[in-house]
């Protein structure tokens, strides 16, 4: 935390007593380069070539790739090349990294409300991966309290809209706060439930929402997302 920040924290370490380490069938692996080893995550994601080679002997081994690319909304996790996960049967780990699924996906454990839903990171000059993957618990956070919606979709939109609404995002910030210095704005889609579950609530029942739109905003890269308001574009 003191190093790296909280945002960094919440992307890749798990709270204590919830590592899959404690499992005793997950291990993370490191690179020795040139004769010097390579173990800091932001030296090790430099060398994607290396990576493939190893990914793709994994499974000879009942090895898996734990935490894929694009996927922290099945995981829970940001892309770590580096923690790989033995299930002890190799005719199943062949079938999760030839389908490059998810051993949530696998096992038929995801959670109803996301279990269908993409996410599109699109393409950033500002933004990495890991950065987009920061917003999506502050807005799974808000989304879990629509009771029986299903989120469908989630995707960047652009550099220009986000630089555009760092101004809207500072206009909401509590007053007398240091101002935002970035925005993330995301789009979604998602479904409503049957009319009892609607009940009392705005939405029409067993209706697909479209372009739903999520403003978030921090002040530095090592902050969390704050989730400012969302609605319809």
């Amino acid at each position: 935390m003191k190093e790296y920040g909280e945002e960094y924290v919440k992307k890749y370490v798990a709270v204590p007593g919830y590592s899959e380490h404690h499992t005793g069938l997950a291990l993370d692996l490191f690179l020795i380069i040139d004769g010097k080893g390579v173990y800091l995550n932001e030296d090790m994601v430099q060398y994607p070539e290396i990576w493939d080679k190893i990914h793709a002997k994994l499974a000879d081994h009942g090895f898996i790739l734990r935490y894929l690319p694009e996927k922290k909304i099945e995981t829970g996790y940001s892309y770590e090349p580096w923690h790989i996960r033995y299930i002890d049967d190799v005719d199943a780990a062949r079938e999760i990294m030839d389908k490059g699924i998810t051993y949530e996906r696998y096992l038929g454990e995801l959670d109803p409300m996301i279990a269908d839903c993409t996410v599109d990171y699109g393409s950033s000059k500002l933004y990495a991966e890991s950065d987009i993957d920061g917003a999506i618990d502050p807005i799974l956070a808000e989304f879990s309290t629509w009771e029986g919606c299903t989120l469908k979709s989630l995707a960047f939109t652009d550099d220009a809209t986000c630089e555009k609404e760092l101004e809207s995002a500072n206009k909401l910030r509590d007053e007398g706060t240091e101002e935002f210095t970035q925005a993330l704005v995301l789009t979604s889609a998602f479904h409503t439930p049957s009319a009892e579950q609607v009940e009392g609530t705005a939405w029409e029942p067993d209706t697909d929402y479209e372009d739903w739109t999520w403003l978030l905003a921090r002040r530095s890269s090592e902050d969390s997302w704050e989730l400012l308001t969302w609605g319809l574009g």
